[in-house]
């Protein structure tokens, strides 16, 4: 019988095993940026990353995506669950992965208002 069990270790995104990944992406230090991706170390927040730069490129913006991981960087936007967009510091998107398709749409209502 065990006594002690080794305790799992979590990563920002609250899932078991990615040690250290918040801020590993050297895109993050561009805070300026208008459009974010909030929490960087999970597969369905890589993925989001991942796409939202497809979008981006599909409407050929000249914008540039940051990932962003960090605990506290994220609650200033009162987000609870990843990934996020956020778009001109307005949270568009939480707790889903949205397709490209998704994403393009978000981004355009956002930059061309009707």
């Amino acid at each position: 019988m065990k006594l002690f069990f080794k305790k799992k270790e979590k990563s920002c995104c609250g899932t078991s095993g990615e040690k250290n990944c918040c801020g590993t992406n050297n895109e993050t230090a561009n805070s300026n940026s208008r459009i974010k991706v909030l929490g960087n170390c999970c597969g369905k927040s890589t993925k989001m990353f991942e796409n939202t730069k497809t979008a981006v490129a599909n409407l050929e913006l000249q914008e540039t995506v940051i990932s962003i991981g960090d605990f506290m960087e994220i609650a200033k936007y009162n987000v609870m669950q990843t990934p996020a967009l956020v778009v001109d510091d307005k949270v568009l998107s939480y707790g889903k992965l949205l397709e490209v398709e998704e994403i393009q749409q978000l981004i355009k209502d956002a930059f061309y208002p009707m």
